[in-house]
């Protein structure tokens, strides 16, 4: 067969085709990986001991299994830290659905989750407390042992967030472990006032609230921050107490993970990058955002996301009755805000500015609720696109998840 051989990552495998089309590489500027002594030199234990000196009851808040860091090896590396300390981990599981005992144990290591207590954050329990009312008019409440603990310690990875500008660092104390209502109101900023969009945080008010909601807690708050390589190693990681020097880890996002475009291209074949990037429409719908900046009005994105566990949440798949009519799905969502309502949204209105050629292993009935044209194989979609574009050249982006094009002269 004539071409050249094309391997995509999906889900928990990978996609291979034959290929005749000319496609341009887009990926990050992958960082090397933390060896041993890295590790060693990188991993701020003076700065934590310091921080947990005369603290006993301390939280941990760990990412939950959309946004893995290597939490168990920095889980381990902390115990000796943390002997004769009144330990929890507390999942910031935000919105998102609590976690099976053994994705736990292979999220924080068996060896710390039989070490401490574990407790999965639930957005809607009646044992959350009130930090107060925010600029923005917002009750916020969090997980009670925010409040009640004497060290609050977290640990997130570094990546660009298509509305919040940034992930990591404060955002896993809010939305990471806040009620139902206070994320609502907060995300609905994004539609009620706007935001900048991702690798942007001034004049962001989603992050604004962030910040001033850390600020509640601040005095006890040590952030351990982690960037990570291709295959979702340590490769960097920054000792924040207070939350201080953030836009430091910002920084180093943007020389890694922003690519510059001196012009779009008429097509993109994209992959959400894998697991666990592509394990629901919400999470790929990053990809998504990420790789329809780099494609023309008008243009195809054959986007490639496994989706294992279905949409990600039963409030996504309605929103879709609207179909094209923006101002009455705005309304709606300004009359009874749901955040993965927003999402759909925007889903929406990237199927109406370009197209998107959906390959995913979602069953047909939700396939047919997207506004995208489906496909169950990668060498049906490159045939598809050999005869829509023949010599025209494309990008081919592996890892749609940790690359921002931008498009500059």
């Amino acid at each position: 067969m004539d071409g050249a051989a094309l391997e995509l990552p999906y889900g928990h495998t990978s996609l291979k085709a034959r290929c005749r089309l000319d496609l341009k590489l887009l990926e990050p500027r992958w960082p090397s990986r933390l060896d041993d002594v890295g590790f060693d030199r990188q991993f701020p234990r003076s700065s934590l001991r310091r921080f947990l000196s005369g603290r006993r009851r301390i939280t941990i808040i760990v990412p939950d299994e959309s946004r893995p860091c290597r939490a168990e090896r920095l889980l381990s590396r902390m115990a000796p830290l943390l002997e004769g300390k009144e330990v929890t981990l507390l999942t910031a599981n935000g919105i998102h659905p609590p976690m099976p005992e053994e994705t736990l144990s292979l999220l924080y290591g068996r060896e710390n989750v039989a070490r401490w207590q574990v407790v999965q954050h639930d957005a809607g329990s009646s044992e959350l407390v009130s930090l107060g009312t925010s600029p923005f008019g917002h009750d916020i409440r969090v997980n009670r042992l925010v409040k009640e603990a004497d060290g609050i310690i977290t640990i997130s990875v570094a990546n660009l967030h298509y509305f919040a500008g940034f992930g990591g660092g404060r955002k896993m104390i809010f939305p990471g472990v806040g009620a139902r209502a206070s994320i609502t109101e907060n995300h609905k900023m994004v539609v009620s006032r706007g935001t900048p969009g991702a690798g942007v945080l001034r004049g962001n008010p989603v992050h604004r609230e962030f910040l001033w909601v850390q600020s509640r807690v601040r005095h006890k708050v040590y952030h351990l921050v982690a960037g990570l390589t291709a295959d979702l190693d340590l490769s960097k990681l920054w000792g924040l107490e207070g939350g201080r020097c953030f836009n430091r880890c910002c920084d180093w996002v943007r020389r890694h993970h922003v690519v510059r475009l001196s012009e779009p291209f008429d097509f993109a074949v994209a992959s959400c990058g894998g697991f666990p990037k592509d394990i629901n429409l919400v999470q790929a719908h990053k990809s998504l955002e990420f790789a329809y900046r780099s494609v023309k009005p008008g243009g195809v994105i054959l986007f490639l996301a496994a989706c294992p566990k279905g949409a990600g949440s039963r409030q996504f798949l309605p929103w879709f009755r609207f179909g094209p009519d923006l101002d009455a799905w705005k309304q709606a969502l300004l009359d009874d805000y749901q955040v993965n309502g927003q999402t759909a949204l925007a889903w929406q209105r990237k199927c109406m500015s370009h197209e998107v050629w959906m390959l995913s292993d979602l069953p047909e009935e939700v396939m047919r609720r997207l506004p995208v044209r489906p496909f169950r194989g990668l060498a049906p979609a490159i045939e598809a696109l050999e005869k829509r574009f023949g010599r025209t050249r494309g990008l081919l982006i592996p890892h749609a998840a940790f690359v921002m094009p931008v498009l500059a002269p």
